[in-house]
């Protein structure tokens, strides 16, 4: 299953000025981990779509969180002080598991110790696999790190701008660099996995329109069965979408 943080729900949180704790999306975290679950257990092809699932969510939560606070004093100690609280016991936990049961080559361990796991899982030669599902998270590590300093720094028109760009170019990255060789890189690596945590990050930009935010409140469980619709019926069409790694 995807170690996402995204996964992990802490339950009800405080809610700050300009905050909310919006219950649906732990409703949706929990279909996602079901979908990755009965993946893995080989009882849903479909079920590695829940990965991309989380990182929409984390490009939403976190940039909506972002964005609210982007003009505060303790704009970055806030944000990063909560983030490494949120990853690093569990992740500590599961990397000293790994070191007692499991005694990997320590050449390899340190890929997984600093955030370079998406790399590691994607290459034969690095790769450990009892915490292979530590790619995604060095994903949104990776974003985590870049996402603050746009937010700060860019306008909001800028921000949309940078991420519908970054939506339009990813799917163009993978086709030219797909091919059998390559494709644990196109699934783990960090540079090919950018559109789902942009979709949602550009999601909280346009949600802080209270007219585009009323529409997709109205809409969304349309939206919803269209895409899935879509995506089944791509996935038909063509049967090399329905992954089984």
């Amino acid at each position: 299953m995807s170690s996402s943080p995204a996964i992990t729900s802490t339950g009800p949180t405080p809610i700050r000025k300009g905050e909310a704790h919006v219950y649906a999306l732990d409703g949706l975290r929990g279909v996602a981990i079901l979908m990755v679950f009965f993946h893995h257990h080989r009882l849903f092809s479909h079920g590695w779509t829940g990965v991309d699932i989380f990182f929409v969510l984390s490009g939403y939560l976190i940039t909506s969180g972002l964005r609210t606070a982007r003009h505060e004093p303790h704009f970055w100690k806030r944000f990063y002080v909560k983030r490494a609280a949120r990853i690093l016991p569990p992740l500590l936990l599961a990397l000293l598991v790994c070191e007692v049961f499991y005694r990997p080559v320590h050449s390899k361990f340190a890929f997984y110790v600093f955030t370079l796991g998406d790399y590691a899982s994607a290459s034969a030669r690095f790769a450990i696999p009892s915490i292979l599902v530590l790619w995604s998270l060095a994903v949104e590590e990776h974003f985590y790190l870049l996402q603050p300093f746009a937010i700060r720094y860019l306008s909001r028109r800028s921000c949309a701008v940078l991420f519908v760009i970054v939506l339009a170019c990813e799917p163009i990255l993978r086709a030219i660099f797909s091919s059998e060789h390559n494709a644990p890189y196109i699934y783990f690596f960090t540079p090919f996995r950018l559109d789902g945590l942009s979709a949602g990050a550009l999601l909280a930009l346009l949600l802080e329109n209270q007219t585009a935010k009323m529409h997709v409140q109205r809409f969304a469980s349309y939206y919803g069965i269209a895409v899935a619709a879509i995506a089944l019926g791509l996935s038909i069409r063509f049967p090399v979408l329905s992954i089984t790694r």
